[in-house]
């Protein structure tokens, strides 16, 4: 899980089993997190997800086939799509502070 660091409404994106993201809106622990949308185009379980510390709405997710996709959560779209052709998946995502580049690590 993840969240989003630019929005105020304090929007939660969860990953896992099932290869679906989910974006939740969480507002206090006294009110139910309300689902905003799905995003779907994993094949399998999702492990690592990240926001862009810069780019509002970037945030990316990998799955434990070595799929990584580059998401636009303000428009629910997927933007990327990159087999990353490893046996175990990602194992790291990191984002380049300033620009809209991300390194992976993968295990072979």
């Amino acid at each position: 899980f993840q969240w989003d660091p630019f929005n105020d409404k304090h929007t939660l994106a969860v990953g896992g089993d099932c290869s679906l993201v989910k974006l939740w809106e969480v507002v206090d622990t006294d009110t139910p997190a309300t689902l905003l949308c799905t995003l779907e185009g994993h094949a399998s379980k999702v492990v690592l997800m990240s926001y862009h510390p810069a780019i509002s709405g970037l945030l990316a997710t990998c799955d434990v086939t070595g799929t990584l996709i580059l998401w636009d959560t303000h428009q629910q779209v997927k933007l990327r799509s990159l087999d990353v052709a490893c046996d175990s998946g990602c194992v790291a995502l990191c984002w380049d502070a300033t620009d809209p580049y991300i390194m992976y690590l993968a295990q072979k």
